[in-house]
C-alpha cells in the first residue's frame, strides 16, 4: 500500500498478530472506523463479524471515508450503509459480496451513484479455478494420508 501514498495502516483483529509488526497498527474497532479513510473489510463470518457494520460503525466514519467488502455480505447492514451514502455520512461504498446475493431489485444500493457492486467473480478466470482444483485434490489427499496413517498405524 505504501506506493499508493498510504501513510498508516490500521487493522482490528480478535487479538494483537505479530507478523503485523512494523506493517500495521493494532487498534479497537472503534478507532479502526473513526480514523480510516478507507476500511477493508477481510474477515470471515462467524457471531462477533455477522451485521457488524451497522449504523453504528458507519456514523463513526469520517463523510469522506470509503468502505469496501470483499468478505460476505451478512458483515454489513446494507439498509444501514444505503442510509449512510444517501445521507452522506460516509463518501462511497464498493461492494463485492452483498446478502442477499445477488441484491433484490430495487434495493436503495442499486440507485445510489456512490455505491459499486461487483458481481463476486474475482476467482472466475481458467488459471484460478485449475489452482483451486489442483489445491483441492492436494487437500483431500493430505486428508486420506493422514487418516490411512493412522488407521494402519504406520508412515510413509
Amino acid at each position: 500500500m505504501r506506493p499508493f501514498g498510504v501513510e498508516r495502516i490500521l487493522y482490528n483483529d480478535l487479538q494483537e498478530l505479530e507478523y503485523a509488526e512494523n506493517i500495521a497498527n493494532y487498534v479497537s474497532l472503534d478507532t479502526l472506523f473513526s480514523s480510516s479513510d478507507i476500511i477493508c473489510i477481510c474477515c470471515g463470518v462467524n457471531s462477533l463479524t455477522t451485521g457488524m457494520v451497522n449504523s453504528k460503525l458507519l456514523q463513526r466514519m469520517k463523510q469522506t471515508s470509503i468502505l469496501i467488502n470483499t468478505s460476505r455480505g451478512v458483515i454489513v447492514n446494507h439498509d444501514d450503509l444505503a442510509d449512510a451514502l444517501r445521507d452522506g455520512t460516509i463518501a462511497a461504498a464498493g461492494l463485492d459480496v452483498t446478502d442477499p446475493e445477488p441484491l433484490p431489485q430495487g434495493h436503495p444500493l442499486l440507485s445510489q451513484p456512490n455505491c459499486i457492486i461487483l458481481p463476486h467473480m474475482g476467482t472466475n478466470t481458467t488459471e484460478t479455478r485449475i489452482a483451486m482444483s489442483v489445491n483441492t485434490a492436494k487437500s483431500i489427499i493430505a486428508v486420506l494420508k493422514a487418516n490411512w496413517l493412522t488407521v494402519l498405524n504406520f508412515s510413509i
